[in-house]
């Protein structure tokens, strides 16, 4: 995607529906089926935190492409209170996603904190990307979230070397980021293009924190596309029949129809398979499929633990509709594994072709 384009400046009122429409894409489906930034990002423009001087969009050839929203926070320390701010949500449209928009755009921002004055900002993120902008857990500096908790999601920043010192206390962000509803941001969905909610992997680190448990677990590849390509092609050469490319870029693709998310299997911090999953589209769903796993691929030196059953089965039971799965005919293994896992898990299956080449399974949950 070309961002040679890319200007960042304020939002005015005529951006107010892009940003939004933009966020609502950008979050959909990512901690729970459909999302609600959308909703944070109407209400926030109205909040007394708000910090509209430090906020910014980010846009290519004049289209939004990314925005980032600061507020005002505190450290409270009993009677004491250290402000700080905070910014949620950091927003980059699936489009221009891994082209460091995000990142240029976060820069820019934190140097207009230093220069407003502002000590530090802290916030709940994703951990596998903001230290590379120089988040540290926010435990370091001896800050809890409200409720006294610490966990690697609550991350902070020092704007000038040494402003934490000597400070410790919980980190309170203003009510607004409280009063979301799920009937509100439904409704304020209707305002924009739909698009179709769904479960994905993504949501299981946000329900249970981690898979380490269960011997592995999964990353969105946008955090570890090199890893993805080279388990791609190792995938592409043991098994799939067709052109490396193009299937790769199918699989990564971003769709407004049917919205592929895939991912990197680690076991630890070894990147040891890949899971491509996708959300079927409207007319799919009003037959009743819901979802697909596109493509599930394990390295040989790390088979045989049950990771591949183990998503299938998590995966499909916890789609409220039919799923489907597709394997290559002549990959007569995998043919004979996903059928062993189908009948684990209790599922119901229909199996017909697709095409010369290629199985398909209609698969249903038996309800207990």
């Amino acid at each position: 995607m070309n961002t040679k384009n890319i200007e960042i400046r304020k939002e005015t009122e005529k951006d107010y529906l892009a940003t939004e429409e933009m966020c609502m894409r950008a979050f959909w489906n990512l901690h729970s089926p459909g999302c609600d930034e959308h909703l944070l990002v109407r209400k926030l423009r109205k909040d007394e935190a708000y910090l509209p001087e430090l906020s910014r969009i980010a846009t290519v050839d004049g289209n939004v492409a990314a925005t980032i929203m600061y507020s005002k926070s505190v450290i409270k320390d009993g009677e004491m209170e250290h402000p700080v701010v905070t910014f949620g949500p950091l927003a980059v449209d699936p489009l221009y996603q891994n082209t460091g928009i995000g990142g240029k755009l976060l820069q820019y921002t934190m140097q207009l904190a230093r220069e407003a004055g502002y000590a530090g900002i802290v916030i709940t993120g994703e951990p596998k990307y903001y230290p590379k902008h120089g988040f540290v857990t926010a435990d370091q500096f001896g800050f809890t979230d409200a409720e006294g908790n610490t966990f690697d999601a609550f991350m902070a920043y020092e704007l000038v070397e040494g402003a934490f010192d000597g400070w410790k206390g919980k980190f309170f962000e203003a009510p607004v980021f409280e009063t979301l509803s799920a009937e509100e941001a439904a409704e304020m969905c209707k305002e924009f293009k739909p698009i179709v909610k769904g479960n994905l992997p993504c949501q299981w680190t946000y329900e249970n924190a981690s898979q380490e448990k269960e011997g592995y677990h999964l990353e969105p590849a946008d955090h570890y596309w090199r890893e993805f390509h080279k388990l791609f092609e190792k995938y592409i050469k043991e098994i799939a029949p067709y052109d490396a490319q193009a299937a790769e870029k199918n699989c990564t693709g971003y769709f407004t129809a049917v919205e592929k998310k895939p991912y990197v299997i680690f076991i630890g911090e070894k990147p040891v398979g890949i899971a491509v999953m996708s959300v079927a589209d409207a007319d799919a769903q009003e037959m009743g499929c819901g979802s697909f796993i596109d493509e599930l691929f394990v390295e040989k030196a790390s088979r045989n633990k049950g990771i591949a059953g183990d998503i299938v089965i998590r995966y499909f039971k916890q789609q409220e509709r039919s799923c489907g799965f597709t394997v290559e005919k002549r990959n007569e293994t995998a043919v004979l594994i996903l059928e062993k896992i189908l009948q684990k898990g209790k599922f119901d299956f229909d199996k017909t072709d697709m095409d010369k080449d290629t199985w398909f399974y209609r698969i249903e949950r038996i309800k207990k």
